[in-house]
C-alpha cells in the first residue's frame, strides 16, 4: 500500500464525545488499527456527570447538544438509547428593567421602539465596519458594543462602542 493510502496507527486520547465519535467512525469505516485511551475510570470526558454522597448530580462540563445533522443525531441515539435527558432551553437577558429572551439578537423586536432602533443602528454600524481583528471580549460587553444598550451586571468596558 502506498504511504499516502496507509492510515497508519492511530491513538485517540480521551473517551469524551469527540474521542468516542472518532472511534465509532473508524469502526464504521472498517478501520481497527487504533487505540482509545482514557485517564478516567469511565468514558464521557467533560460530558460526564457525577453523583455526590447526598445524591446530587453535578455536570463536569457542558452537556448541551445542538445538531442539524442526521448522522450526528443517529450516532448519539445509538450511543445513548433511552438515556437522553431532555430539558427545555430557556435563557433570558435582563436589560432596562425587563427580561428579553436569549439569543438577544433574535429578540430585538421585543424591545421598546427607541431601543430597538438603537440596536438595529448598532448592528448596521457593526456590519459596515467589520474589524479585521476582534479582541476577545466578555459576553456582557458584546451587546452594548453592538446595540448601545448595557445588560445589568456588566462591568467590563464595551468594545467598539460609539
Amino acid at each position: 500500500m502506498a504511504l499516502t493510502q496507509d492510515p497508519g496507527r492511530v491513538l485517540i486520547l480521551g473517551a469524551g464525545p469527540t474521542g468516542l465519535g472518532a472511534a465509532y467512525r473508524f469502526q464504521q469505516l472498517g478501520f481497527d488499527n487504533f487505540h482509545l485511551l482514557e485517564a478516567a475510570p469511565s468514558p464521557g470526558g467533560l460530558a460526564t456527570s457525577v453523583v455526590d454522597e447526598r445524591g446530587f448530580t453535578w455536570d463536569l462540563g457542558g452537556h448541551v447538544q445542538f445538531s442539524h445533522y442526521a448522522y450526528y443525531d443517529d450516532v448519539l441515539d445509538a450511543a445513548l438509547g433511552n438515556e437522553w435527558l431532555w430539558h427545555e432551553r430557556e435563557s433570558w437577558v435582563w436589560i432596562k428593567g425587563r427580561f428579553v429572551p436569549y439569543p438577544f439578537q433574535n429578540n430585538i423586536h421585543r424591545l421598546d421602539r427607541e431601543d430597538m432602533e438603537l440596536a438595529l443602528l448598532g448592528l448596521e454600524r457593526a456590519a459596515a465596519t467589520r474589524p479585521q481583528f476582534m479582541p476577545s471580549a466578555r459576553i456582557c460587553s458584546t451587546p452594548r458594543s453592538v446595540t448601545g444598550l448595557r445588560p445589568r451586571g456588566c462591568t467590563s468596558p464595551p468594545i467598539n462602542a460609539a
